[in-house]
């Protein structure tokens, strides 16, 4: 997923609604926070990539916390 994404980065720009329905829907509350004012908003304009990579730093930092990917 994340070759796929990082090759095609530039193809993933929504709209702010799209960008807070995901942040709902994925359970991701950093996302619907950050889009929650602009949620009736239907322009596109907002690269998702941004959220990817927010998501995965969230993802590292949660497995570290939870010793996932240490050696024992």
């Amino acid at each position: 997923m994340k070759k796929f994404i990082e090759t095609h980065c530039n193809t993933f720009t929504v709209s702010p609604q799209i960008a807070y329905i995901a942040g709902v829907v994925t359970d991701m509350k950093w996302l619907e926070k950050k889009y929650a004012e602009k949620r009736n908003e239907r322009e596109e304009g907002e690269n998702m990539c941004l959220a990817f990579e927010e998501w995965e730093k969230r993802a590292i930092t949660k497995g570290k916390a939870e010793g996932v990917g240490e050696e024992r």
